[in-house]
């Protein structure tokens, strides 16, 4: 087979009613040579049998097995990816039309002196893609900032999704999805990615149809997640600690989005069953967790700007009524979507 632009790597667990149209998604792209692995990792549906029929039709379309766990598929995709470049692609999501060709014409991917170390593009839950800008952060100052631009709004920026990898990099440099972690493994990923490189590009054209039916299992009631996030916050830590203090300090910004996500979906969740005096007190538990108490102690009132960052100002001044208000309002308002 020629030379492969893009190796489109797409876990599937259980994803029989939906991963055909996250294949036809990039079947229709143009613009760059591309082939699709497959990654069933133990469904108990057709999902398997679903996927092999793909493959017996296109012999781009690759079908592999893998341990459990979104982690293992996506590393062993990343074992058997031929392409220049990784390009994650969950099997509930979707590309749009004209995604690749879009990237092409605005990176020049296919043009060797203007190679990057990440592309990196928009998401949305609507019907159709968003036609946008890009921003090129080659130079140290400008990848740094991008970077600490990145940490401070996880959701938008630290996905596995919504980015081509240079697969060599990956490769030189021996990055994998930690799969001992339960949660935030993707944005880990992306930070030890983003060490390994020196420049990147920001396409603000929305080209990846997030599926909200993920999001809902991410807003659910989960009593596990403060332990599963600070596991994630404390591994990744090891790598931001040898990094710039810029960085360390978007780092605290990353990690008290998370004590507030924590706190939104499961100590205050309407489906906690806990009372309130229980949830009080978990909540002052988390205040008292390293990693957050740490984050509260270095992020100044100055940068506690935004809606979203004024529980944080709260915390700071001793007022945790306010800040409590403020994330029950936060719960009304996720229960209205």
């Amino acid at each position: 087979m020629a030379d492969i632009d893009v190796s489109v790597i797409i876990p599937a667990y259980n994803a029989s009613g939906y991963i055909g149209r996250a294949v036809e998604s990039v079947k229709k792209q143009t613009g760059l040579t591309w082939e699709i692995i497959i990654v069933e990792n133990g469904s108990t549906d057709d999902t398997y049998d679903k996927c092999k029929s793909y493959a017996i039709k296109d012999e781009r379309i690759h079908v592999i097995q893998s341990d459990k766990g979104v982690s293992n598929a996506r590393n062993k995709g990343i074992d058997n990816a031929t392409g220049n470049w990784l390009c994650f692609l969950d099997a509930d999501d979707y590309l749009y039309d004209g995604a690749f060709e879009d990237i092409v014409h605005i990176c020049g991917l296919k043009d060797e002196s203007n190679k990057t170390g990440l592309v990196h593009f928009g998401h949305n839950s609507g019907q159709n893609k968003v036609k946008g800008e890009s921003v090129i952060y080659d130079n140290p100052q400008k990848y740094l900032e991008f970077r600490c631009s990145m940490l401070k709004n996880p959701t938008q920026y630290m996905t596995s999704w919504g980015k081509f990898y240079d697969r060599a990099v990956v490769n030189d440099n021996n990055i994998r999805f930690a799969s001992e972690l339960v949660l935030a493994e993707d944005s880990d990923f992306v930070f030890r990615y983003m060490q390994c490189i020196n420049s990147a590009v920001e396409l603000t054209s929305e080209l990846y149809h997030y599926t909200k039916d993920n999001e809902s299992a991410v807003r659910s009631y989960n009593p596990d997640r403060a332990e599963q996030y600070i596991e994630a916050i404390n591994h990744t830590m090891q790598y931001v600690l040898k990094d710039s203090n810029d960085i360390i300090k978007a780092y605290d910004q990353y990690i008290l989005i998370h004590l507030l996500l924590i706190l939104v979906h499961d100590t205050f969740n309407k489906s906690n069953p806990a009372s309130y005096k229980q949830k009080k007190h978990n909540m002052k538990l988390l205040l008292d967790t390293e990693c957050f108490k740490n984050a509260i102690k270095n992020t100044e009132l100055k940068e506690c700007k935004g809606f979203r960052m004024l529980p944080v100002m709260c915390f700071k001044l001793h007022m945790n009524w306010a800040a409590i208000l403020m994330v029950k309002v936060r719960v009304y308002q996720n229960s209205r979507h």
